[in-house]
């Protein structure tokens, strides 16, 4: 896992909901153009890509930039409420 910085971050996060926003318009007009299931269907499941995706980057952010580099500047060590917030965040991940 590369670790990024948080400018990348939050520019990648930022693309893919603007990304998931466009899909969710397309949706909504398809909707109100009486378009059959299966077009509606194919778009949905692409914006639900994309929010799976951006809950990802969310996590890794979390980990990455909140968790561990406060640890980091701080020099604290890591107690029982810090591991148990990087396995819950974890769990996103995969």
């Amino acid at each position: 896992m590369q670790i990024m910085d948080r400018a990348v971050y939050k520019l990648e996060i930022r693309n893919r909901l603007r990304l998931t926003q466009k899909l969710v318009g397309e949706i909504v007009r398809l909707m109100e153009s009486d378009y059959g299931w299966d077009t509606i269907h194919k778009k949905t499941g692409l914006a639900i890509v994309q929010l799976e995706s951006v809950i990802k980057l969310l996590a890794r952010y979390h980990l990455e930039i909140c968790i561990l580099k406060k640890h980091k500047e701080a020099r604290l060590p890591s107690n029982h409420e810090d591991i148990e917030e990087i396995v819950k965040t974890y769990m996103y991940i995969n």
